[in-house]
């Protein structure tokens, strides 16, 4: 059953994937474009995002840790299908705002749920080893459908800029009912729950997002580091469309670049298990990936194409150690009955991160130039990375 669970999470995650970067070639050409977006109001679609997640995260993560993370999992996949099918009906700056706060609640659903009942059913059926390889596993996997769906979606896009939505919405909606019969939750078995036991678990989620707050290091680091990490990485995000349509103005060029970023995605997962974690320990192994994208977002729009599309892929490796290093430090340093709403409080400091870098780096782009914002994005990084390395607390 344990390398049962494990297939289910790993191909659950990498069909989710696949819906949702159907459309990452083309998401912010799409608001441009449909709605006649600028930069600025297209970071503040996104923020609309953020700000529902900073909102909803933490009592979400609670709730699954509380009714089951099958159902919360399933929710959450019906939610991305309706923001998918509004976004593929609207062609105003509410409109898209609307689709992005019913996509930030499934989000914050999603988050914490499948990782932990995939944590904790391994657990369950007697396996005693750290969840990194599966972890590693699911970021190859799903690196793949990444791949094949920046492509399609790209492809989709230049035929009916709403039909990447459309295939998207439609892919969520299978993946709910799938979850509602594969995510068995055995280890939840037991008499059912008061209310006021219900209460109490809710009272011991938040009292433990303080305990660890106070008392656990790596919580604390892992809260700063994301924060920042977010923060950062909103400059290229939201800005790489834009920035290399200016050098080549083909849309199906745009799904080649997300095709070769979850390329260098992947072989960062790699590396992070295989070498930088061996290597440096989980710590610094996680900083040794964070500077590389610093450095590599700071020297991308310094060059013409080919040097900068090749420094942008090569920070994107950086990107891609990041996720399987934070969730092993995080899953092999906190308690099993607080698993998803210690990990939903993780993903907050990611989501305060990136409203402050969607303002930030908006602005900027606006009204100075990209460069500018990803420049000064890529130093705050870096400065980051150099206060952490020395840090002792």
């Amino acid at each position: 059953m344990v390398r049962k669970t494990i297939q289910s999470y790993v191909g659950i995650r990498a069909c989710f994937e696949f819906a949702i970067f159907f459309h990452a070639a083309t998401y912010v050409t799409y608001l441009m474009e449909r709605g006649g977006l600028n930069l600025l109001e297209v970071n503040m679609v996104n923020l609309g995002f953020f700000l529902t997640l900073m909102l909803f995260e933490i009592p979400t993560g609670a709730v699954a840790d509380v009714f089951g993370r099958r159902l919360t999992f399933a929710s959450a996949c019906c939610l991305f299908a309706l923001s998918f099918l509004i976004y593929a009906k609207s062609q105003t700056f509410w409109c898209f705002v609307l689709g992005e706060v019913v996509g930030a609640i499934g989000s914050t659903l999603a988050n914490g749920a499948i990782q932990a009942w995939m944590v904790d059913r391994i657990k369950f059926f007697g396996s005693d080893s750290s969840p990194s390889r599966v972890f590693t596993a699911e970021q190859y996997c799903c690196g793949v459908t990444r791949i094949v769906g920046g492509v399609l979606g790209a492809y989709c896009y230049s035929f009916d800029p709403a039909l990447t939505w459309l295939i998207g919405g439609l892919i969520m909606g299978a993946i709910a009912l799938v979850a509602l019969f594969v995510m068995k939750e055995e280890y939840n078995h037991g008499p059912k729950r008061s209310s006021d036991s219900t209460m109490q678990t809710l009272f011991q989620s938040v009292q433990a997002i303080r305990d660890h707050t106070q008392n656990n290091p790596v919580v604390r680091f892992l809260l700063v580091i994301s924060f920042v990490n977010l923060l950062v990485v909103m400059a290229p995000n939201m800005q790489w469309q834009p920035f290399f349509l200016s050098l080549n103005p083909s849309k199906v060029f745009l799904g080649y670049i997300v095709a070769m970023n979850f390329i260098a995605t992947m072989i960062g997962t790699l590396v992070s298990t295989k070498f930088m974690m061996p290597y440096f320990g989980n710590k610094r192994a996680i900083l040794v990936g964070q500077l590389l994208v610093g450095v590599g977002i700071c020297a991308t729009t310094f060059f013409c194409l080919p040097m900068a599309l090749t420094i942008f892929i090569v920070h994107e490796i950086g990107r891609g150690a990041w996720y399987p290093l934070r969730d092993t430090y995080l899953h092999d340093n906190i308690p099993s009955a607080h698993r998803a709403t210690l990990a939903s409080l993780t993903s907050t400091a990611n989501h305060v991160g990136g409203i402050v870098g969607l303002l930030f780096c908006g602005l900027l782009a606006q009204y100075l130039s990209i460069t500018i914002a990803w420049v000064l994005s890529g130093g705050i990084m870096i400065g980051a990375v150099l206060l952490l390395w020395k840090d002792k607390k």
